[in-house]
C-alpha cells in the first residue's frame, strides 16, 4: 500500500475512533492492554476494544459499531458481492464499519490503465450487474461517479496515479436505509 493510501485509511480510522468515544477525553487512561493485544476499556463511559491482527489488520469494536482496516489486499469482510470489481484492479488496502443493519465499505485501488479506461471498466462492470448511474462530475483528469441498486449505494473516486502514471480508485459502498 502506498504511503498516502495508508495516511488516509489511518486518518479514517482515527476519526471514527474517536467519535465513537463520544468526546472522551482520557479514554487511554481508562484502557488496559490484554494478553491477546487488545486494548478494552475500563470503566462504563466507553466500551471499546482496538485489536491489531499479524497481517497488519486494525479493528475497533464498540457498543455502537465496530471498524475494520486492512491493507493486505483482499476486498474487506462482507463486501457485497454484488458489487462487480473489474478484472485486474489491484486492491491496496479497505476498509468495513457498521452499526446494525448499516454497513459501509471502503476500498482503495491501483490500477495500470488511465483513469478514463478505469471509470468506463468501473461503470461496465456495475451497469452489468444491476447498478444505475445516479451521478457523474468530472473534475480534470478525475471523476466521482454514483450508482445504485436495490440495496446498495455505491461511489467511487477515480484520479491519476502517482507522477502520471495509470490511475487510483477508492470505491465507497454503503448500505441503504430501510
Amino acid at each position: 500500500m502506498n504511503f498516502s493510501a495508508r495516511r488516509v485509511l489511518l486518518a479514517t480510522a482515527v476519526a471514527l475512533c474517536l467519535a465513537a468515544c463520544g468526546g472522551s477525553n482520557d479514554v487511554a487512561t481508562k484502557a488496559t492492554t490484554q494478553a491477546d493485544g487488545a486494548i478494552e476499556s475500563t470503566d462504563d463511559s466507553v466500551d471499546l476494544t482496538v485489536q491489531q491482527g499479524d497481517d497488519g489488520e486494525f479493528s475497533v469494536e464498540s457498543d455502537d459499531g465496530s471498524l475494520t482496516v486492512n491493507g493486505n489486499g483482499s476486498l474487506p469482510d462482507g463486501f457485497p458481492a454484488s458489487v462487480a470489481i473489474p478484472q485486474g484492479w489491484v486492491i491496496e488496502g479497505s476498509t468495513n464499519m457498521g452499526s446494525g443493519d448499516q454497513q459501509a465499505w471502503v476500498v482503495g485501488f491501483q490500477l495500470a490503465i488511465d483513469p478514463e479506461a478505469a471509470t468506463e471498466d468501473l461503470s461496465a462492470s456495475l451497469r452489468g450487474a444491476g447498478f444505475s448511474e445516479i451521478s457523474n462530475m468530472t473534475t480534470g483528469d478525475g471523476s466521482v461517479i454514483g450508482w445504485e441498486n436495490a440495496e446498495h449505494y455505491v461511489q467511487a473516486i477515480v484520479a491519476p496515479g502517482d507522477q502520471g502514471v495509470g490511475s487510483v480508485a477508492s470505491l465507497t459502498v454503503s448500505t441503504k436505509s430501510e
